[in-house]
């Protein structure tokens, strides 16, 4: 049925759309076409465009007619007549700026440019192009790719990165020198063409005056901060930055919704996974098996191990640290640690890293033995030990022997191996020394160990001794309510402390004994800090009718011995004495200590004693011990014992009125005075030693001081190249020392505080310009001084090798603690190629 309204024939619909068609071919045709907007990609491969200068008058106005187009190739006389009349500021590209440094119209928009990007070193791929004829030698020469690499005298190849290849002119430039050199030299000039001297050539060429001069104004003017327009710049940067951030979001879809989407997308599938193939049995693939995770942990274990052997060959030298213990199985495993630097430097963290390699089982304690495993490791590992640098062990005869121990026996290999005594080992030896050597401190720490042991076999005497701390802290709490005007009942704050129980700590009793400073310090702490609760328990213990007698009377003894001023004095100085070594002793086991932090913490400690070691001082702790106890001398309580008179001696009286007896208090300022300076010579002894490895290298890590002088870097530097010949030259190194001491001094960046000087030559880029300074440097850094990262690895195998897992195998405890003790790295690491090919590896047909 028809509604009323007329309808088109085929043919006008017909017409009606060929008019619109030919209306949009119209609009089509007058609009400009994309590609004009933009530079063909074949004229920047092809063409080889500089800017031409023009020189235009005050009369001629700047316009497309005042361009000669005679001077344009005619290939893109259309893309600059479109360009010019859109009257757009210019824009610098590779279009303008030739990759051929012969071609380089140096001016401020060149150098910007060119120190903005990383320039291209245009190395060919056919050097035949070089071959060149020489009369002299009747022979051809070319130009090889052994002239951009740069071999020390330590044998390491650093790459010239400062070379150029110029294709126009078959000639060698310096880029600095081409920037910002004079025009002396041929390589900043005209280029350098005789291949024939072309490795003495750069070589002399790197040691010239001009070439340090450029190469550190190119360095400073790449940095951002050292530029003039750095506001203009940062500005730049924040919002390349900026959109750069908003492309990476856009392609990652990075919003909420999308991360829902992919929690919503990726959670089904792992459920659905686990419940189709969870626990299928054997025979069917699941990836959920046991073995399939052990396989994939060693996969991942032997990447960070590529990954950190790599890094020792980066650094090249390295020092070694081995210690071992008995684990769970009573098998005695070496843990191996190599000390190297990284290759990559942050501005506020250490150059110096320590790295676990593995654990070896069953070596031996004979120096011979260890010798056979270390040498066998380093050449299963691929590292040389001629590269070995230093090694630090305990100070055990069979490690540190001066005859036949394992270090003697490795500088008779590498006598550049230099032996560095554990330092924090020789520190806790020097108190066990001073303790060792008078009686009543050793009978003091006996004494406390002895009440610790007391008290920790028996449950009941431990909670007696914590009832006794509780309500100091329950009175501490009430008095603070009480100046800040707060109603609190005491049962309130006795359940709230009853609660919180494991988040208070008592200061109960801690053990005394072993070598270790933390021990004695926490434990000479805690006693003179509870020292009154402490007797208080003991006297309880004591007239405790149902104690045993055994008990009872130890509990007596103890007393006695622990209440007298003298033991309460002996804990308020030993407190305040081993606070200070414990201090420095954790300072010394960390894995970035050197060589210099040992010296200086070292004196630090000596000057630390003699200050003590004054009357005014021993008064001062009188007083402190006085707060716990009454001052009362148990040797002026004592009958004193008389001297017996002789044959001679006749008259009683008159003879014994010379006598001096001493009294409590003078006896215990000896034994105070005997402590300090048994203590003082042990730590001036190790000093000596320590002292005697930094001499050789003390010039150069103090070269930032403006004290040293000129003529002690020579003397210096001579004495360190004589040292390590084989690793820097002669020729070079002490010239580079005098530069190096200048540069710092005359540098806009100076050198943060606390930062060491290898980390600021490589933050600043300047290894190329002193090559031998940062090979001393990094010898320097590699110096092994502490045996602490493999004590460490041992708390490692306690935790992976446990009772439940005895019977682990090597290969499985090395991956696992590896990946434990390593996890810094490992969270740097990304191990998508070992997914792609542990799954390609893995993939089976499925089993239906």
């Amino acid at each position: 049925m028809s509604d009323g309204r007329s309808r088109k024939s085929g043919s006008k619909y017909k017409r009606l759309r060929e008019e619109r068609e030919e209306k949009e071919k119209e609009v089509i045709k007058k609009t400009a076409k994309l590609e004009t907007f933009f530079t063909s990609a074949k004229l920047k491969t092809e063409l080889d465009i500089t800017p031409i200068p023009t020189i235009l008058t005050m009369t001629s106005p700047l316009s497309p007619n005042s361009i000669p187009t005679s001077s344009i190739p005619s290939v893109i006389q259309s893309d600059i007549d479109i360009s010019t009349s859109s009257k757009s500021p210019e824009i610098i590209d590779d279009l303008t700026i030739s990759k051929d440094p012969s071609k380089w119209v140096l001016n401020d928009t060149t150098l910007d440019y060119l120190l903005s990007k990383d320039i291209d070193q245009n190395i060919p791929k056919d050097f035949s192009v070089t071959r060149t004829y020489y009369s002299s030698i009747n022979g051809y020469r070319s130009l090889t790719k052994l002239a951009f690499e740069r071999q020390l005298k330590n044998g390491q190849r650093v790459f010239r990165k400062y070379l150029c290849y110029s294709s126009s002119k078959i000639a060698l430039f310096c880029i600095p020198c081409r920037l910002f050199g004079v025009g002396n030299s041929k390589f900043g000039s005209d280029g350098y063409v005789d291949w024939n001297n072309v490795h003495s050539g750069l070589t002399s060429h790197e040691d010239s005056p001009e070439h340090i001069q450029s190469s550190t104004i190119f360095i400073n003017r790449s940095k951002l901060k050292n530029r003039i327009d750095l506001g203009l710049q940062l500005q730049i940067q924040n919002e390349m930055d900026y959109w750069r951030n908003v492309l990476q979001r856009v392609v990652a879809n990075g919003n909420f919704m999308t991360c829902l989407e992919l929690i919503s997308e990726f959670n089904p599938f792992l459920s659905n996974h686990i419940a189709t193939y969870g626990n299928p049995g054997q025979g069917k693939t699941s990836y959920l098996s046991s073995t399939i995770c052990e396989e994939f942990i060693s996969l991942i274990a032997k990447k960070v191990f590529n990954v950190i052997i790599d890094e020792i060959n980066h650094s090249k030298y390295f020092s070694i640290v081995v210690d071992s213990t008995p684990d769970i199985s009573h098998i005695d495993e070496l843990s191996f640690v190599v000390r190297c630097v990284k290759r990559e430097i942050q501005e506020n963290t250490p150059a110096e890293v320590e790295r676990f390699l593995k654990f070896i089982p069953n070596v031996g304690h004979k120096a011979k033995d260890m010798l056979d495993v270390v040498i066998s490791t380093l050449e299963e590992f691929g590292l040389n030990l001629q590269d070995c640098r230093g090694q630090s062990y305990d100070t055990a005869a069979n490690m540190a022997g001066c005859y036949s121990g394992l270090k003697t026996r490795i500088q008779n290999l590498n006598p550049l191996a230099i032996y560095v005594p554990c330092a924090g080992h020789s520190l806790n030896l020097v108190g066990t020394s001073a303790v060792e050597s008078i009686n009543e401190a050793a009978f003091f720490f006996y004494y406390l160990e002895d009440m610790y042991v007391f008290f920790v076999k028996s449950t009941y005497r431990w909670e007696l001794m914590k009832d006794k701390l509780k309500p100091d802290i329950v009175e501490a709490l009430l008095m603070i309510n009480i100046e800040r005007d707060y109603v609190v009942d005491k049962e309130i704050v006795v359940n709230t402390i009853a609660k919180s129980s494991s988040e208070l700590s008592s200061p109960t009793l801690k053990r005394a004994s072993g070598t270790r400073w933390s021990c004695r310090h926490n434990a000479c702490s805690a006693f003179i800090n509870s020292w009154k609760e402490f007797m208080e328990t003991l006297k309880d213990i004591e007239n405790n009718t149902s104690e045993k007698p055994t008990n009872r009377r130890k509990a007596a003894g103890l007393k006695n011995k622990l209440s007298k001023f003298e033991s309460v004095f002996m804990a308020v100085f030993w407190t305040s004495l081993l606070e200070r070594f414990d201090k420095t002793s954790k300072m010394l086991q960390s894995a970035s200590a050197n060589l210099e932090d040992v010296v200086d913490l070292y004196k630090s400690l000596i000057g630390y004693v003699c200050e003590i070691r004054t009357d005014e001082m021993f008064q001062q702790f009188i007083e402190e011990a006085k707060k716990t106890k009454q001052e009362e001398y148990e040797w002026d309580q004592k009958r004193h014992r008389v001297r017996p008179l002789v044959c001679d001696e006749l008259e009683q009286d008159k003879s014994r009125e010379n006598e001096i007896v001493l009294g409590g208090k003078i006896k215990l300022q000896v034994i105070y005075f005997a402590v300090l300076d048994k203590i003082r010579q042990q730590l001036e002894m190790k000093h000596s030693g320590y002292a005697s490895i930094y001499e050789k290298l003390n010039f150069l890590i103090n070269i930032d001081n403006e004290s040293i002088s000129t003529d002690d870097i020579v003397r210096g530097a001579e004495r360190l190249q004589q040292f390590y010949e084989i690793d820097i030259d002669e020729n070079t190194f002490t010239q580079e020392c005098i530069h190096f001491k200048m540069h710092i001094h005359n540098t806009i960046e100076k050198k943060p505080p606390g930062q060491s000087l290898f980390t600021f030559i490589r933050n600043q880029e300047l290894e190329e310009i002193f090559p031998n300074v940062s090979i001393a440097l990094r010898i320097f850094s590699c110096m092994a001084v502490t045996n602490c990262s493999a004590e460490r690895s041992f708390s490692c195998l306690k935790r992976i090798k446990t009772f439940l897992r005895s019977s682990i195998g090597e290969n499985r405890l090395n991956s696992l603690a590896l990946l434990c003790i390593e996890a810094e790295l490992v969270s740097k690491i990304h191990f998508n190629d070992i997914i792609e090919e542990f799954a390609s590896i893995k993939s089976r047909r499925k089993i239906f």
